[in-house]
């Protein structure tokens, strides 16, 4: 799955975040390319107690 895109909505939506926060607008742009991968049987390991 191509991150590019994923990667470009991150920085925007993270930096124009006007909702609950940085983290979670960040949150919801990671979790959206992690759902496009695992439609494709991709599983990305990304949250972490520190993490979403």
């Amino acid at each position: 799955v191509d991150s590019g895109p994923y990667y470009d909505d991150c920085i925007r939506d993270t930096c124009a975040c006007d909702s609950g926060g940085d983290c979670d607008c960040f949150c919801t742009a990671v979790a959206a390319y992690a759902a496009e991968c695992r439609k494709k049987e991709i599983c990305v390991t990304w949250r972490s107690p520190d993490i979403c």
